[in-house]
């Protein structure tokens, strides 16, 4: 029997996030109005394998990739799932997304943990040596994100290359979650999966288009894995859900036009956290590549006050009413992680400056 772990970070979501009034949490664009935009109500009456083939095809095509390079899940974390049952051992990266750890856990996966922050703090360059050491002979993957979260750090081809390239030495997979990689290009023309033969990419609707109540994720990769994901599926899952797909068919047509209903909005509210945080304190603003997340260290009041970033963060729950992601929750203590997609830019702005009097005040 499989024995599932808990999941603090998603707990917390759940508890906090329903309605905050200062939401600085989040890590995605707010949810897009699919009212905006033509969808083909008759899709809903199309049987659900014909719709995931058309999904399929249209992904493929994203990634000029071969269709059966390529299959759709519940998301990322679901597709998570799937692959948590073609290893024995992985190796994941620190800081991360906790279920990138925690779910294969859960399928009774081993799972150790290489670091990507030195005392200066995220380091862009892979420490191979660092990877190496925990390698076994039942190592099946090495899992990272680009950009990461929650740092919001962006790793360019050639790092990627070079680790992957390693890793192919060894017969063990790159896995490679894309989520946030499309704020930064259009999907698909500058994904890893061309990079090497040994990388799969994962990544969604959530993230970027604000469209994770559609619940599609996709992974693209070696036809061998692909395969495997696939059966692995269709016992998890069961047939694709056909509603959501047939709305996914307009959306799959639509995805720039989307993304550009955010990204400005994005870019401006980068600027105003910077000036929020910018100049002397006891906090330091570590803004990522991205303009959706960073991270806040808060190194010198977690250890003036003797207290856990986990503790900070529900006092000023508490307190302020305000949501931030304790940085702990992703292996990298006395930090918070801030989002910058959710809330009105006025409320966005006051949150902000709430947060900086309370920690400056604490």
């Amino acid at each position: 029997m499989f024995s599932f772990p808990r999941l603090p970070y998603l707990e917390f979501a759940n508890q906090y996030y329903i309605n905050p009034k200062f939401d600085l949490a989040s890590s995605n664009v707010p949810p897009f109005d699919l009212n905006k935009l033509k969808v083909n109500k008759d899709l809903v009456n199309v049987h659900p394998n014909i719709l995931l083939k058309n999904a399929i095809s249209k992904i493929a095509n994203f990634y000029d990739a071969n269709e059966a390079q390529v299959t759709i899940g519940p998301g990322v974390t679901g597709l998570y799932a799937a692959l948590s049952s073609c290893f024995r051992e992985i190796i994941v990266e620190k800081p991360g997304y906790e279920p990138l750890w925690q779910t294969p856990q859960g399928f009774r996966v081993n799972v150790k943990r290489f670091d990507r922050c030195n005392e200066s703090g995220f380091y862009p360059n892979f420490n191979i040596e660092e990877i190496e050491k925990h390698i076994t002979i039942d190592t099946g993957a090495v899992v990272i994100t680009n950009p990461n979260n929650p740092t919001g750090k962006y790793i360019c081809s050639d790092q990627l290359v070079e680790l992957a390239n390693f890793l192919e030495t060894k017969n063990i997979y790159l896995i490679i979650d894309e989520i946030y990689l499309d704020f930064l290009f259009e999907i698909g023309k500058k994904s890893a999966f061309r990079l090497a033969k040994n990388i799969i990419i994962v990544s969604s609707l959530n993230k970027v288009y604000g469209l994770g109540g559609l619940r599609l994720g996709w992974a693209v990769g070696p036809t061998a894995i692909i395969d495997k994901i696939n059966r692995a599926q269709v016992h998890l899952f069961g047939l694709p859900f056909g509603a959501g797909l047939s709305f996914n068919d307009s959306v799959l047509n639509s995805l720039e036009l989307i993304k550009n209903n955010h990204t400005n909005r994005l870019k401006k509210r980068k600027a105003i956290l910077h000036d929020i945080f910018n100049g002397p304190s006891t906090m330091r603003w570590l803004p990522g590549d991205i303009n959706m997340i960073g991270l806040l260290e808060i190194k010198e009041i977690t250890k003036r006050k003797n207290i856990t970033d986990q503790n900070l963060v529900s006092k000023l729950i508490e307190k302020e009413q305000i949501i931030v992601a304790p940085g702990s929750f992703f292996g990298i203590p006395d930090h918070l992680r801030i989002g910058l997609g959710a809330m009105d830019d006025k409320g966005f702005e006051f949150g902000l400056a709430r947060l900086k009097l309370f920690l400056e005040t604490f």
